[in-house]
């Protein structure tokens, strides 16, 4: 069970987006495609999961050029299933086999229905 000293500490953490010792390490060796699926694998499991895992961010960010904000999770996050040059917000869900379309929508309205967005 997770207490709620080390719950602050990975907010603090993914708030400043401050990579840890192995988070620093694990993204320098994350060019060595061989080990990507395990490097991602520790980085869920040290960092408790994509939710807090400011290193996963970092590496989304420098090898696939998808920025992820804080507190985004789900089945979606995994590497490919954005095109380079997405930005995802922050407190997202992410679901199984999404698509991308690749259109600006408001960001003045507290919808994002389609009703608001002139294309």
């Amino acid at each position: 069970m997770w207490g709620v000293e080390k719950l602050v500490g990975y907010a603090r953490r993914l708030e400043s987006a401050q990579l840890s010792r192995f988070g620093r390490f694990g993204l320098g060796l994350y060019r060595c495609r061989f080990l990507r699926p395990i490097l991602r694998a520790l980085v869920e499991g040290l960092e408790g999961g994509s939710r807090l895992s400011p290193t996963w961010r970092a590496i989304a960010q420098q090898y696939y050029s998808v920025r992820i904000g804080a507190y985004t999770y789900g089945p979606g996050l995994r590497p490919g299933d954005f095109p380079p040059g997405t930005t995802v917000g922050r407190y997202c869900s992410i679901a199984h086999g999404l698509i991308v379309v690749r259109v600006n929508h408001p960001t003045t309205f507290a919808s994002l229905h389609p009703f608001f967005m002139r294309l």
